[in-house]
């Protein structure tokens, strides 16, 4: 701990590992289960080790271990949508498919149509919603120092001295370890109320600037508290920046807490019951489960979904599923958990039966196109099944993810998937039409946000490109 500026404890990263934090499960390479050598599983990533004579080509899933920054707390890193920690992996059977390296570096998709500067104008004057964005991921470089100096954190010293450096090294993540260090750092910063304003203000003039005008925004308080920083802070600077950003920005917010569901459920319900005051009194609108889809299936949460709807019975409910996971994880979230929509959710197409379920309900999916590739669940934009989707009336919203490390906020998504599906503005409108329709706002906001939308498509209706 590094002294008590004003009477607030600030931490120093450690870097030394508390002793290993077991908690899960996997395949060893003869297929036996072990216990693994700490926190969550990161989603596997192939790589092709040197077997031995005569032992099979294997893949490697890593397994992070916690670091900790008291001794008496221990810190899980969100990835994504994903939570891990940093340290050892274990191999498993290779089973399916060619090897491939498992990289950070982004891997932007082949353009196969082109985005003019009247589209990119179109599409940024858009009214967007976002659904699907974790704060925690939206730290830039450009406030993580700052925030250091402000709160006595201690940098590394072969850290990048500057923001600029910062962005460039950002770019060139050699592996999964290289990116979990600097995430790790960064994430440390965050003590005061103050700073979870600050870092919320910053997304939210980021993306206005893009076109956002209703956000739906992920948090999770175990990455604070297992820190030692109090729920009031987190939520309390949260909800200041959301409110500043209506005032000022035009755009309209809700806070979605999320459960991490690699950490064991009574950890997870009594967050939920620690939360009670702000799901009460609707500070806190909705409630979401991310981490690992695997091995960790929604149905291990319904005593939490449960208890924190008998706080709030108006709470909204989603979860992240059928990204990693199968697309039976979907129907469980719906059916178990009383999800409301579904936050990622691309694998349902591998269900016929569910995907006629999700458009007849009108359950809009979350979709986050950058990440899915950064993260290798496709390996370019246009592989994502969005037309399909289109196609079979299933909504969905386009969404950022982890911004500030996966490649692009919510416009950069909108090009990304313009430049892989070349659509038309008309479907456009229908796509941020469905946005609007699939949020938690009331009927009011959401008229004026359709009305916004059938205004700009007129305006570049009589745009030629």
């Amino acid at each position: 701990m590094l002294g008590k500026p004003g009477g607030v404890p600030c931490y120093c990263m450690s870097l030394h590992p508390l002793p290993l934090y077991s908690r899960h499960r996997a395949l060893a390479a003869g297929g036996t289960p072990q216990t693994s050598p700490g926190g969550s599983p990161r989603r596997r990533k192939r790589l092709t080790p040197s077997p031995r004579n005569g032992d099979p080509p294997v893949t490697c899933r890593y397994y992070l271990p916690s670091r900790c920054f008291s001794a008496s707390s221990f810190f899980f890193c969100r990835i994504g949508h994903r939570r891990a920690a940093l340290g050892a992996y274990i191999f498993e059977e290779h089973r399916a498919g060619p090897a491939r390296r498992c990289s950070f570096r982004p891997q932007h998709s082949m353009s196969d149509y082109t985005c003019s500067q009247t589209m990119r104008d179109f599409l940024r004057e858009l009214p967007k919603c976002e659904h699907h964005v974790h704060l925690e991921g939206t730290l830039e470089p450009d406030l993580l120092f700052p925030l250091a100096k402000r709160n006595n954190v201690s940098l590394p010293a072969d850290f990048p001295s500057s923001a600029e450096a910062l962005h460039e090294r950002y770019n060139r993540f050699a592996d999964l370890a290289d990116f979990l260090h600097f995430y790790y750092i960064g994430t440390n910063v965050l003590l005061l109320e103050q700073d979870f304003f600050d870092l919320a203000w910053a997304y939210f003039q980021r993306a206005a600037a893009q076109g956002l005008r209703h956000a739906e925004m992920f948090f999770d308080p175990q990455s604070h508290t297992t820190r030692g920083v109090a729920l009031d802070a987190v939520v309390g600077g949260f909800r200041r920046a959301c409110e500043r950003a209506e005032t000022e920005l035009g755009v309209t917010s809700k806070l979605i807490m999320c459960l991490l569901r690699h950490l064991p459920v009574p950890e997870c319900l009594a967050t939920v019951q620690s939360a009670q005051p702000f799901f009460e009194s609707g500070t806190v609108q909705g409630l979401g489960l991310d981490s690992a889809e695997r091995p960790f299936p929604p149905e291990l949460f319904t005593e939490c979904y449960e208890q924190a709807r008998r706080f709030q019975p108006e709470l909204r409910l989603t979860a992240h599923a059928g990204e990693e996971g199968p697309a039976s994880y979907v129907t469980t979230a719906l059916d178990l958990l009383g999800a409301q929509r579904i936050d990622h959710g691309v694998r349902c197409v591998e269900d016929a039966a569910l995907v006629a379920r999700l458009a007849s309900s009108d359950t809009l999916l979350t979709v986050c196109p950058l990440s899915n590739v950064r993260l290798q669940v496709v390996q370019h934009v246009r592989e994502l099944p969005l037309q399909k989707l289109l196609d079979a009336g299933v909504p969905f919203s386009l969404n950022s993810d982890d911004p500030a490390y996966f490649g692009g906020y919510v416009l950069d998504n909108y090009v990304a998937v313009q430049q892989a599906f070349g659509w038309s503005r008309q479907t456009w409108a229908r796509v941020a039409g469905a946005a609007v329709r699939g949020s938690w706002c009331d009927d009011k906001r959401k008229t004026e946000l359709l009305d916004q939308i059938e205004r700009v498509v007129a305006k570049y209706e009589a745009i030629a490109d």
